[in-house]
């Protein structure tokens, strides 16, 4: 393009209806069209960013015109690997992106065109399909990780835990793209330097709640965002004790040269078990004076419990390797010092002065990591045992009597301190949702909706994402009647008797939230099932409740089942199933979509659909089977 020429600049539009009016009157849209192409909330975009060498990918959060008529879009963004710390490893993509908490505001004409971002498994099967054209190469990127840029952290989104998915396709994605080797294209390519987070910071010096946003948003939609069972907070209050013994623990272990340190953290779900042990991560790693490295693992990610070989040894050298091979380097990297080595006083010196790299590894739902012989887990405690490996392990799990149903070998390993989290009252529930809200007045004082939805939560499972998430939907019902009576006052031109725009959720907003969420079809479907499968979705609740895990077998669903018919029941109320009258009943609640298989066939692993506690809701209605779930 000639330094003379100016690029063209297309004419945009909002396109109706307007969806909400802002804070500062700023005008809602949910999608607006530049020149032929139309923009919606939640597209990923390429962006032209003055000061980059190359476009910029995002994904489009708001869309609004502020009182001035300038159309803008607030959007978070997409790192490429050279932008993060840790720059491009071997194992990453050529098309691979991350996704970050990084979120700022930009005039609508920035926008360059529509592209496309996909999960880790989606991408695979796209590799695997002729391009259509060569835009569509140029504009189609790969995500499996979210990038925290205060700590550094990337922690796997659904469907791709691990980079030894890509190492296994790695010589037919290198045929494919013609991409140069590893080497090469880390010379090649562009030295990005880490990119400014340009957010506000909480205490801690990190990203926090609402980072890089500014008050465009209604307080509706605002309290909605703030509200979100996925927003992190700057602090989590009613666990400050908690907060405290997991940072002790870990600073000691971290001072100690991380000998010997673990740390099992144990409770019901919903109590913020994984929420404070990250607000703890965060905290010390603000504090310079610790020197440390933390990787996070999801048991529920993971296809096998073998596969935390995998992501520990990538978490280590950013190096992707299939699990077996991964175990090999591991017992070699953390292999106990002999006579021909260091002195085990010597090896323990070296670690606190830092020669070796402390790791704290996070094993969030441990419980899935439990095999036959239980090797994974005395493998990884084992590992922080010995004098040079220097690893703190801790495992975070919603049953609390895990360490001692664990063989003996297994649970000499362990040399644990616990911390446990018991659920919330109805205090910390309206406390944690007000400090949620902030100074934001978005919900009517005295009105005692925050106090209804908090006893209704406390009196069931005292789990903060139900009660958030009801909270949320609130806010979501007062917008939506917001809106409406906007568009009758304009539809009427302000005149005649328009419906009056609600200025605050009410207690009645939070009742209705309670009744759709109690009235899905799936809910629906609970409250009619003939009683047997009442029952067999009793025994499911009661197995969740016990184990803590999110997943039932099918042979140990079908005994409990048959256990509470004969314990429980007279054989005219309940008549005792066999097994293929059992196998019917639990294929009829799979038919209703109220159970479904956890993996393979093979596996024969059963999931609830529903929400534990509406489910427990609607099976005492039964007045045989109101005892199981007491008030």
């Amino acid at each position: 393009m000639d330094e003379a020429e100016e690029p063209t600049k297309l004419r945009s539009e909002w396109v109706p209806p307007l969806i909400s009016i802002g804070a500062g009157g700023e005008r809602m849209y949910s999608a607006v069209r530049v020149g032929t192409d139309t923009f919606h909330v939640n597209d990923t975009v390429i962006v032209r960013v003055d000061g980059f060498g190359s476009d910029q990918v995002a994904r489009i959060e708001a869309l609004w015109e502020d009182v001035r008529g300038a159309k803008w879009w607030e959007g978070r963004w997409y790192y490429t690997p050279e932008e993060t710390t840790c720059g491009r490893l071997v194992g990453h993509d050529p098309r691979e992106l991350f996704e970050t908490v990084h979120v700022d505001e930009n005039l609508v004409d920035t926008i360059d065109c529509h592209c496309t971002v996909m999960e880790w498994d989606a991408y695979q099967r796209w590799l695997d399909q002729p391009a259509e054209d060569d835009d569509e190469e140029e504009t189609t990127f790969a995500c499996r990780a979210m990038y925290h840029a205060g700590s550094g952290e990337f922690v796997p989104l659904t469907g791709a835990s691990t980079l030894a998915e890509a190492a296994r396709i790695g010589g037919r994605q290198l045929q494919l793209h013609s991409a140069p080797p590893a080497a090469d294209a880390m010379r090649a390519a562009p030295q990005y330097a880490p990119r400014a987070f340009r957010g506000e910071l909480g205490s801690s010096g990190l990203p926090t709640l609402g980072a890089g946003r500014k008050r465009r948003l209604g307080r509706f939609s605002e309290a909605a965002a703030r509200l979100a069972p996925s927003a992190v907070p700057e602090r989590m209050p009613c666990r400050e004790k908690e907060r405290a013994e997991v940072i002790a623990t870990l600073r000691a272990a971290v001072l100690e040269g991380a000998l010997g340190g673990s740390l099992y953290i144990s409770g019901t779900p919903g109590t913020g078990k994984t929420a404070t042990v990250h607000q703890a991560l965060r905290e010390l790693t603000a504090d310079r004076t610790l020197q440390f490295r933390s990787i996070f693992v999801n048991g529920m990610k993971m296809s096998t419990p073998f596969q935390v070989y995998a992501l520990l040894w990538e978490g280590l050298t950013g190096q992707a390797v299939k699990p077996s091979r991964a175990l090999e380097l591991l017992e070699r990297r953390f292999a106990a010092p002999t006579t021909s080595r260091l002195s085990f006083s010597k090896a323990v010196q070296q670690r606190r002065k830092g020669a070796s790299e402390k790791v704290i590894l996070i094993l969030d739902e441990l419980d899935y990591l439990v095999t036959s012989r239980q090797s994974v887990l005395y493998n990884l405690f084992e590992w922080s045992t010995r004098a040079n490996a220097a690893l703190v392990v801790v495992g975070i799990s919603n049953t609390m009597d895990l360490p001692e149903r664990l063989l003996p070998r297994v649970e000499s390993r362990l040399n644990i301190r616990r911390v446990n989290f018991h659920p919330y009252d109805r205090s910390a529930l309206e406390s944690i949702i007000t400090d949620r809200l902030g100074t934001l007045d978005a919900f009517a004082a005295g009105d005692g909706g925050l106090e209804l939805c908090a006893r209704k939560v406390a009196s069931v499972t005292g789990d903060v994402r139900r009660a958030l998430e009801v909270c949320r939907l609130a806010t979501q019902i007062a917008e939506r009647e917001e809106a409406a009576a906007h568009s009758e006052r304009a539809s009427e031109g302000g005149k005649g008797a328009a419906r009056q725009a609600p200025t605050h959720v009410t207690i009645a907003h939070i009742e209705e939230a309670h009744k759709q969420l109690r009235g899905s079809a799936l809910l629906l479907a609970v409250q009619g099932a003939p009683p047997q499968l009442k029952l067999m979705l009793a025994a499911m609740v009661l197995l969740l409740e016990r184990t803590g895990r999110s997943e039932v077998d099918r042979t140990t669903l079908r005994g409990r089942h048959r256990d509470l018919c004969e314990r429980l029941y007279a054989p005219e109320d309940f008549p005792v199933l066999q097994i293929p009258e059992q196998n019917e009943a639990i294929a009829r609640l799979c038919a209703a979509r109220l159970l479904e298989p956890a993996g393979s066939a093979a596996i024969g692993t059963l999931r609830l659909t529903a929400p534990l506690d509406d489910v427990k809701h609607y099976v005492r209605e039964h007045p045989r089977l109101e005892h199981l779930f007491p008030r």
